[in-house]
Order: structure tokens, then C-alpha cells, then sequence
């Protein structure tokens, strides 16, 4: 794997670009204001679930995918990393601004592709979430849902692709099964949350790790706002955040038509063969806890 501490450098007039030069004052002054976490995730993990149940703390206003959405830009910022600089100055953090409460949590897993590095250039501190499941799991999700990287239309729009910029290699993707390029998704996924979270660090903001599995527990979320020393829960916000904790991660049966044959057997030889296309390698990153 790479050892690459940016995949998307913009053009250098862009990437000149400040606070000050880029954003109204009232924006700046907003911003100010307010904390900014954002999440690292490969998705199909409990993203919506996760911003609900965060959005019921006091003084935290948690979204899943707001609009102005980053997927509608990600497929151009692969390709131009300066749409990212747009999207962030003229769309995002203005709306941000206009948010309520003083912390703002986005679950998008959007944020790592193509937009973490033109939020650290234009010096904006934020936290980071993140958020990983099972790779088995979000692979056989992503595939039913028939949203694969670089193939549909789906898997174009939300997700990144092997042509696109990377920290896990892919040679010979276009003739590797569905199936194995979900997988090596989650691989390249993992790889940003480590580099991500690193730079994070570097700059002195939090990076707080939970897993599908303890997002799901009845405490799992509880401490994760703990270590990101979020706002307590007063007496009503607890009513709220317990109404909701009782919600149903969103797993979209309803949308998966596509059938799903593989039996143990033959996943783990696909999943080998991608682990030696890519010669992918664990990273270990000393997350909050």
C-alpha cells in the first residue's frame, strides 16, 4: 500500500486558498462557533442510524446526507480535485454555518473521497468517526444492492473506483468479479480511515473508532460520544435519545433484488485473490478510546 498522506492535491491557485480569502465573514464567525466532526466509513455500516441517535444530544445537530450533498460532486473531484475547494467554499460550510447547535456531525461516508484534504488546506479543525464494519459484510451488501465500484451507476456515484485515486491498488480490476471489487472497497476504505485519522491527529483533533457490531449495543453509541466529549444527556434529550436507540439500523432488504450464490468456499478464494492483486497490508492506528 501507498504511503500517501494526500491522493487529491488541487491546482495551485486553489490550493493557495484560506479561510479568510474564501468565505464571508459571517461564515468565518459561524464557524467559529461550532465543532465539526465528520466520519470515515465505507457505508452499508449504520451511517443513519448513527446521525440519528447522535442528533437527540443537546447542542449536536447530526445528519446523514444533507444537502448540498458531497455526492453529487464526488465523481468530478476523482478527476479535478479543485471541485472539492469549490464545494466546500460556495456550498458546505455556508450551509454548515447556518446550522443550529454548536457541534455539527455529518455521517456521510462521502467525506473520505475527495474532500477530507481541501478541509485540512483551508485549515479547518474537525474531528473524526470512525465508523467500520465486517468486510464480508458491506462486500455481500454492496453486491445484492448491485452497487459496485467503477460498473453501475450507483456504485459510480457513491462509491470510489480502482481508476480513480487510490491507496490500494487494484491491477487487472476490469476483469475481477463484482463481488471482488466491493471487497477490495472495504481495503481501500480501511486504508483512508488510517491515513485520515492520522493527519487528524497530527493536527490535535479527536479521532474516535466503533464498529457496526458496538454501534449496535445499547451503550455503543453512549461511549462514543464520551470520547468525543459530546454533551451530556439532560433529562428530555435521554427520552429522546432512548426513543430512538430502539430504531432498526436501515438495512435495505427491500432493495436488494440481486441473488447471492457464493457459498463460504468461494468467497474466501475470491476475497484471497484480491488480498494478492493488492498486497494490501494492516495499519494500526491508536484511536481514542
Amino acid at each position: 500500500m501507498q504511503n500517501n498522506p494526500s491522493l487529491y492535491s488541487p491546482s495551485p491557485l486553489v490550493g493557495a486558498w484560506s479561510v479568510s480569502t474564501v468565505l464571508p465573514e459571517w461564515v468565518v464567525e459561524r464557524l467559529g462557533e461550532k465543532r465539526l466532526v465528520f466520519t470515515l466509513t465505507t457505508g452499508r455500516s449504520g451511517t443513519g442510524y448513527l446521525a440519528t441517535v447522535l442528533n437527540s444530544l443537546p447542542g449536536v445537530t447530526a445528519t446523514h446526507e444533507p444537502e448540498p450533498k458531497f455526492s453529487h460532486w464526488m465523481r468530478a473531484a476523482q478527476k479535478n480535485p479543485d471541485v472539492a475547494w469549490y464545494f466546500w467554499g460556495l456550498k458546505k460550510l455556508p450551509a454548515i454555518a447556518r446550522t443550529e447547535g454548536s457541534v455539527y456531525i455529518e455521517t456521510s461516508h462521502l467525506f473520505g473521497k475527495g474532500f477530507a484534504e481541501a478541509l485540512f488546506q483551508l485549515g479547518i479543525p474537525f474531528d473524526l468517526i470512525v465508523l467500520m464494519r465486517d468486510r464480508r459484510a458491506v462486500a455481500r451488501s454492496l453486491y445484492q444492492l448491485n452497487t459496485i465500484p467503477g460498473r453501475t451507476a450507483d456504485g459510480l456515484k457513491f462509491l470510489v473506483s480502482p481508476q480513480d485515486p487510490v491507496l490500494v491498488p487494484l491491477p487487472g480490476a476490469q476483469i475481477l468479479d463484482d463481488y471482488q471489487l466491493c471487497f477490495w472497497y472495504t481495503l481501500e476504505m480501511e486504508a483512508r480511515a488510517a491515513m485520515y485519522a492520522r493527519e487528524v491527529m497530527k493536527r490535535g483533533g479527536t479521532v474516535a473508532a466503533i464498529t457496526f457490531e458496538q454501534l449496535v449495543q445499547p451503550k455503543g453509541v453512549l461511549h462514543l460520544a464520551d470520547v468525543l466529549s459530546l454533551p451530556e444527556l439532560d433529562p428530555e434529550s435521554r427520552k429522546q435519545f432512548n426513543r430512538v436507540q430502539q430504531q432498526k439500523v436501515n438495512d435495505k432488504a427491500g432493495m436488494k433484488g440481486r441473488p447471492f450464490t457464493f457459498t463460504e468456499e468461494q468467497l474466501d478464494a475470491l476475497e484471497q485473490e484480491v488480498f494478492q492483486l493488492t498486497q494490501f497490508q494492516e495499519y494500526e492506528v491508536n484511536y481514542a478510546s
